[in-house]
């Protein structure tokens, strides 16, 4: 949309005045053509005194070539017939007969019709060869502006690669710091335990230090998963599970954007055949999309859903629901369209990949609109088959 607008007011927009005429109805150019043609008989008849009779082929040839240049060629030939009634009704004799009784003046208006004619096709194949250069140049414009839009997003792409690599790398580095702590805590809390008179409090502390460490370990273990360029690998897996595990990698987003979040996770759930990494992808893009559409309201009407619920007897249904603003009509028929996207800085790549994750795993992802507001997006994995 941004490229089409770009391409009707840049420089290559065309500025010729005949450009719009061509476009009007041909009843108007066939009109607008007699209306030269009987302008230019007007100046005729006035400069009556001053030019022979032989000059009025001369002016008919002006109302030719403005008729071709601006209506087309059918209005054209239409001025050039006219131009010729008019002709030899001028050179009849008697007045008002169209009896030419001279040669030289039948011989005049063959020439006129001839030579008008070619004239009136020649403008009229310059005049579509123009357009077909001008549409060459706007069709070359708009190729050169989604190259670069297109190089830019491979440029981003490429950046974001790069972060990937480095925040597997530090996860991978991290790791250490945190086992080492963790076992100081373990340590600690073991030489407390042979104290009878040890510090009830303290030991809670370190308990809760060695939990936290466990977590974080746990954060980055799943962060260096999924940042990871490892090939598909499907397992039998619970889709809770997963859910959850997608939602504690998405904790750096809730905390960068506030929200009250409500899980609606199914109990007895059958388990599906899937790619934890990949799935946990999805709910991960899913739930950062649900948070920025939720930026603007205030922080006490952000509310994040994420559910499960069993889909048709044969799929389990995750969806993701947010109060934002929603998605309007036509975009909702191009959101998961590649490089279409409703953000300023998005890349327009992260519905588009996991539809296709959701459609590699013989599922389906789609979006609806809320009652209230907001919208929810949802996906199906089939239930695993028992062997």
């Amino acid at each position: 949309m941004a490229i089409a607008e770009i391409n009707d007011k840049g420089p290559g927009h065309s500025k010729r005045a005949a450009a719009p005429i061509w476009r009007w109805p041909l009843l108007v150019r066939y009109l607008l053509a007699i209306g030269i043609t009987a302008l230019i008989t007007l100046i005729r008849y006035l400069l009556d005194p001053i030019f022979t009779e032989h000059s009025i082929f001369t002016f008919y040839f002006a109302s030719v070539v403005l008729a071709a240049w601006y209506c087309g060629l059918g209005p054209s030939i239409l001025s050039v017939a006219l131009g010729a009634t008019i002709a030899a009704f001028a050179f009849a004799e008697p007045r008002g007969s169209f009896a030419i009784a001279h040669d030289k003046h039948r011989f005049g208006l063959v020439f006129f019709c001839c030579i008008s004619s070619y004239l009136a096709y020649l403008i009229h194949w310059l005049n579509c060869d123009i357009a077909r250069r001008q549409q060459v140049e706007r069709d070359l414009r708009v190729s050169q502006e989604q190259l670069q839009l297109h190089q830019l997003e491979l440029a981003h792409m490429s950046r974001l690669s790069v972060m990937g690599e480095m925040a597997a790398s530090l996860a991978h580095e991290l790791n250490q710091p945190l086992h080492a702590a963790k076992n100081y805590a373990r340590g600690s809390i073991r030489r407390l335990l042979k104290d009878p008179g040890h510090d009830a409090e303290l030991m809670s502390i370190l308990e809760r230090i060695a939990s936290e460490v466990d977590r974080a370990a746990e954060i980055l273990r799943r962060v260096r998963d999924f940042v990871q360029k490892t090939g598909p690998h499907v397992t039998t897996i619970s889709v809770n599970d997963l859910v959850h595990d997608a939602m504690t990698i998405n904790n750096l987003d809730i905390k960068r954007t506030p929200a009250r979040i409500v899980c609606n996770l199914a109990p007895d759930l059958a388990p599906v055949q899937a790619d934890p990494i990949q799935i946990e992808q999805v709910v991960v893009n899913l739930a950062r999309n649900a948070l920025e559409s939720m930026q603007e309201l205030p922080e006490e009407e952000r509310v994040l859903s994420v559910g499960t619920r069993r889909c048709d007897g044969q799929a389990v249904e995750v969806f993701v629901c947010d109060r934002g603003k929603g998605i309007s009509g036509p975009e909702m028929e191009k959101i998961f369209e590649p490089f279409f996207t409703t953000k300023a800085e998005g890349l327009g790549m992260g519905l588009a990949i996991s539809r296709s994750i959701i459609q590699a795993h013989e599922g389906r992802l789609w979006v609806s609109a809320n009652a209230d507001c907001g919208c929810t997006f949802h996906f199906t994995l089939p239930i695993a088959q028992e062997t």
